[in-house]
């Protein structure tokens, strides 16, 4: 922000832009099921399709299961 001070950046999951007026991660995503996170603090370099308007940067969060998940029991 130019050292304006501090500002929440555009949140995305598993690549989809999440609105988070609270910044409560929690009431979307439970912490077991993050693999990966992805921080951009400086606007040049987000990717496009995790670029917002907000010019706060963005965290980019992915979920799903790992290769050294064991296998669901049927």
């Amino acid at each position: 922000t130019g050292m304006t001070g501090d500002c929440a950046p555009a949140v995305f999951l598993n690549g989809l832009y999440v609105n988070i007026e609270d910044g409560d991660l929690d009431n979307i995503i439970n912490p077991k099921d993050v693999r990966a996170i992805e921080l951009y603090s400086r606007v040049a370099s987000i990717p496009l399709q995790f670029q917002t308007r907000n010019g706060c940067g963005s965290a980019v969060i992915w979920t799903g299961a790992r290769m050294d998940d064991p296998p669901v029991k049927k």
